[in-house]
């Protein structure tokens, strides 16, 4: 199941983490920054869309820095 880890980057932006994602994850595995929570929910939808990634999960998490 493909999944977009979303938090924010303690830059006053948000981001996104792919995990079981092949096609994100040979691009790095990160998408970002964006503005707010809801516009990286919207983009990481449109990309599992793009994808056809039926099975996809978005969740969020504290930060997306290591």
């Amino acid at each position: 199941m493909a999944t977009a880890q979303i938090g924010p980057t303690g830059y006053g932006t948000y981001g996104i983490i792919w995990k079981d994602f092949p096609a994100m994850e040979r691009r790095g595995g990160y998408s970002g920054p964006f503005d707010s929570r809801d516009e990286a929910v919207t983009k990481a939808r449109e990309i599992m869309t793009y994808y056809e990634e039926i099975t996809q999960d978005i969740e969020d998490i504290p930060t997306v820095n290591p």
